[in-house]
This record gives structure tokens, sequence and C-alpha cells, in this order.
């Protein structure tokens, strides 16, 4: 058997709002640069879409959808003082209206995934973390309702018919599922809209504190994957190949590491994509880590 074979390869796509044009940009070119296959997507927030659309082999159309998105092809309303103030008046469970979201999420999911695909959703009921499988065989209308579950930040978007909001809140860059679903795997690429270690000028108002610190608690969950790769790593150097109970090898895991050179727009400025430049050059303009 080929090397090429032996590679059980997975691609986890973090959570980012309108950071998610960056992630876009760099996995079309990871794919198409090294003809890269992957096993398994996972994904939480705007990944879980990305993941969809790249599982579905639409690289381009996800593209397309990133050069001319708008924030009212997302969310309808502001984040300020009023509209809070409105929300809780009126007993609203979020601050903007997500119609034009299902919509865009209705539009682009019209067909099943080829990729075996898991999609990260928290539960407002019990807290519990869901993650969904998303195969051949679901119906439209579960993919649909688990991409929006997922991609539903919690105040600002309505939550689904189950109560169920962004998988983000609890893991923003899901490492952990494409491991427990694919004990075998021993390669991940992690596309991560934010930055682990990046020093931001100060935040000018209530918007950019929350945004901030989202992205501190976020990136928590990151780390704390990266720490659980190095201990299986760790124990599988001293003692050897551990087998699983169905009888696939557990193996040490690479992790490549993607993530933006410098600070993105704000998660929910999808207007401000369009006041960057979303073109990345030949030689790939990413920070890239190996674990």
């Amino acid at each position: 058997m080929s090397e090429q074979k032996k590679t059980k390869r997975a691609l986890v796509l973090s959570g980012g709002g309108a950071k998610g044009w960056w992630q876009a940009r760099v996995a079309a070119q990871i794919i198409r640069s090294h003809n890269m296959h992957f096993d398994l997507i996972t994904g939480v927030s705007v990944g879980a879409l990305n993941g969809y659309l790249i599982a579905t082999h639409r690289i381009d159309e996800m593209l397309d959808m990133w050069e001319s998105i708008r924030n009212r092809d997302v969310y309808r309303g502001k984040v300020n003082a009023w509209n809070v103030a409105k929300a809780l008046i009126t007993g609203k469970t979020s601050i903007l209206d997500s119609t034009p979201l299902r919509k865009l999420i209705a539009e682009k999911v019209d067909d099943v995934p080829f990729i075996p695909m898991r999609v990260g959703t928290v539960s407002l009921l019990d807290g519990s973390y869901r993650s969904q499988e998303l195969k051949y065989e679901t119906d439209i209308d579960t993919i649909r309702q688990a991409l929006y579950a997922s991609a539903a930040i919690p105040m600002l978007f309505r939550p689904d018919i189950d109560h169920n909001v962004d998988g983000g809140i609890r893991t923003n860059s899901p490492i952990s599922d494409a491991i427990a679903a694919m004990p075998d795997v021993n390669e991940i690429y992690v596309i991560n809209c934010n930055r682990l270690a990046l020093r931001y000028s100060r935040p000018r108002n209530l918007m950019q504190v929350f945004g901030r610190t989202a992205e501190i608690v976020l990136n928590e969950g990151l780390r704390n994957d990266f720490n659980g790769v190095k201990r299986i790593n760790n124990v599988l150097e001293l003692n050897g190949p551990v087998t699983w109970w169905n009888g696939r090898e557990l193996r040490k895991i690479g992790i490549h590491l993607f993530e933006p050179p410098f600070p993105l727009n704000d998660m929910l400025d999808f207007d401000g994509i369009h006041r960057q430049d979303i073109r990345l050059p030949a030689h790939l303009q990413i920070s890239a880590y190996k674990l």
C-alpha cells in the first residue's frame, strides 16, 4: 500500500463569521495547489458552511459567494443599545434578524456531501455539545438545520427550532471531533480564522471589546485540543501502537495550523470584506505551523 493511501487526512474549519472569506481562500489554495484530498471535514459556524461547499465539490461557488456577500445577505439590523433594549423588552431571543442567513443556507444547500462531515452545535436546553454527522445519506432539510444552528451566534441570531446554537461557544476549531470520528487520522489541517498569539490595537468601542473577548475564549478550545493531541502523541511515543475496540489503530497525529498573519475584519462585518485584499498570492499568504 502506498504512503498516500495510508494517510488519513481531516480538514478542520473554525468559526469566525465574516472572517470566513480568508478561510475559504486558504482552503481552496491548499486543495488545488497540492491536489489535496480529505477523508473527513469538521467545522463550526462559518466553517460548517465553507466545509459543506468543499464537501460537495463546489469550491468555485464558495469563492464566488465570498466575493459578493454583504451584511444584508446574512442579517438585518444593527447591534446597538436601542436594539439590545428592544430585544429585552419584547422578549426576543436575538438582537439581529437572521432570516437572510436562513435564506442563504437554503439556497446553497441543495445536495448531499460527498466527503463525510461533522458539524458542531450546542444545546441551550442542557448545554451539551453535539457533533452531528452529515454524509451522503443525510436528507437536505437536516443538513440545512445543522448548518444554520452551527452558525446561530447566541444573542445575535435566533436559535434553531430545537434551541441549538453555534458550536463555537464550546469548541471553535473542532479537532477533537475529527479524532473521535476518525480515530486512525494521522494528518489534520486546521484553518483558524483567528490567531492564537497576536497583539491587537486597543479596542475603541464595546463591539471591539466583545469581539476580542470572544476570540480569546474561543481560542482556548483550540489550545486544549492541541494539548490533547500532544498527549496522544506522547503516549504513542512511549508505549507504541494502540488499537481501538473497533480494530482501528490510533496513530501519531501531525497538525498543520493555518492562521491569518494580520487581524481580519470583525465577525459581523461582511461589508468590510470588500475593503480588504481578498486575493492570496501564489506562495499562500498565511502563517502555518506543524505540531
